[in-house]
């Protein structure tokens, strides 16, 4: 009687020790995805930031060479120059902080999630089940957050466009 009771209790905790490692592989199948989510979309909005940067040097060359072509006075050239290399400078600072600044946020996502899981461990169902959901909506919300963010960014880089094209206005 004993035995069976003894079999029946190892039977049960064998079965919860499966069951509790097939939720953290869940947890961790979830934060690959999130990973790849993060990967593929942080992808994407490196080449957007390459073609802002693109548009900068551009923008900055054309209005560099109108002034050489337009303006006979060595003076008004280097003007133009020096306000075109301060706002191309500017702007391709901008770029440079907005893009290091969305990877490091997204990347903080996936840094974070794999703490919470560490967090939980193997014992606690209801800790991994929450944290699965977190990084489900979480790898749902990726495309949005990088797309909303270059669009920002795209708009603060026009405004930086126009103040280069301005610097042959400015003479």
């Amino acid at each position: 009687m004993f035995s069976k009771t003894l079999k029946r209790f190892f039977a049960a905790f064998l079965l919860l020790q499966v069951c509790k490692a097939d939720l953290a592989d869940d947890a961790e199948a979830a934060l690959n995805v999130l990973r790849q989510a993060t990967s593929d979309n942080l992808n994407g909005g490196f080449l957007e930031h390459i073609k802002m940067s693109v548009e900068v040097d551009t923008v900055s060359l054309a209005t560099k060479g109108d002034a050489l072509n337009n303006h006979q006075s060595p003076k008004v050239v280097n003007d133009i120059v020096d306000c075109v290399n301060k706002q191309a400078e500017e702007a391709v600072n901008l770029i440079y902080s907005k893009s290091s600044g969305l990877t490091d946020r997204v990347l903080k996502t996936i840094y974070d999630e794999e703490k919470e899981i560490v967090f939980c461990g193997r014992a606690d169902d209801a800790c991994l089940t929450r944290v699965i959901s977190d990084i489900k909506q979480k790898t749902e919300a990726v495309p949005t957050v990088v797309h909303e963010e270059i669009e920002i960014d795209r708009k603060a880089v026009e405004e930086e466009v126009v103040a280069i094209k301005a610097c042959a206005d400015k003479v």
